[in-house]
């Protein structure tokens, strides 16, 4: 059903608007697929042609290494700032 035919009454309307709704997820069902599907090719393509750490940059036991912690900004976040 579209909206090139008359809506006459209530009835007409809630058919037309439960169409609507109907499209509208199915429309939400194909999207989410497609991203599923780009992230999983995106990711694919990474993988294949990026390297994260080569031969010389492997992490050993002893290595100093930077290490973020995220927190909201609070009074004991900004404690934690100054501890070891």
């Amino acid at each position: 059903m579209d909206w090139e035919g008359e809506v006459n009454d209530r009835e007409d309307l809630l058919i037309v608007r439960m169409w609507q709704l109907d499209e509208w997820l199915l429309e939400i069902a194909r999207a989410t697929k497609e991203l599923e599907r780009s992230q999983k090719g995106n990711k694919a393509h990474f993988d294949q042609h990026k390297q994260m750490w080569g031969e010389l940059q492997q992490l050993h036991v002893g290595d100093l290494v930077l290490v973020h912690q995220s927190k909201n900004l609070n009074s004991q976040s900004v404690k934690n700032k100054i501890d070891d």
